[in-house]
C-alpha cells in the first residue's frame, strides 16, 4: 500500500512539474481559497489592502491574551483573512478568523 501512495505522490509531483514548465500557475488555478506567502502578504500590505499582522495581533490581544502559536493569511471567498491560534492563559487553544482589511473578528472557536 505504501508503494502505491509513493508512486501516486511522484506522479502527481511530475504532473505539477510539467504544468509549471508550460507556464501554467498550478497553485492559483488549483484553489479558489488559498494560503498566501510572505511576498504576497507584503505586497497587499504595501498596497493598503490588508492590515499588518502586528496591527492585527495588537487589536486581538486585548480580548484574547495569550501566546500566539500559529498564524496564516488566506484568501477566502475573495477576501483576505488572518487565521490565528492562541494558547490562552488557561491553557486553551483559541482559533480566530480576522478580516485582514478591517481587523474585525469574524469567527472564534475554542479547542479543549
Amino acid at each position: 500500500m505504501r508503494n502505491k501512495s509513493v508512486l501516486f505522490s511522484l506522479l502527481a509531483a511530475g504532473g505539477i512539474g510539467i504544468l509549471a514548465s508550460q507556464g501554467i500557475d498550478v497553485m492559483d488555478s488549483a484553489r479558489a481559497d488559498d494560503k498566501l506567502d510572505y511576498k504576497e502578504a507584503r505586497e497587499l500590505r504595501q498596497q493598503g489592502k490588508i492590515l499588518s499582522l502586528q496591527e492585527i495581533l495588537k487589536r486581538v490581544e486585548k480580548d484574547y491574551p495569550g501566546q500566539v502559536i500559529e498564524t496564516e493569511l488566506e484568501r477566502e471567498h475573495g477576501s483576505y483573512v488572518y487565521e490565528l491560534e492562541i494558547l490562552s492563559d488557561n491553557d486553551r487553544v483559541i482559533e480566530l478568523e480576522v478580516d485582514a482589511a478591517s481587523g474585525e473578528i469574524l469567527k472564534t472557536e475554542e479547542e479543549e
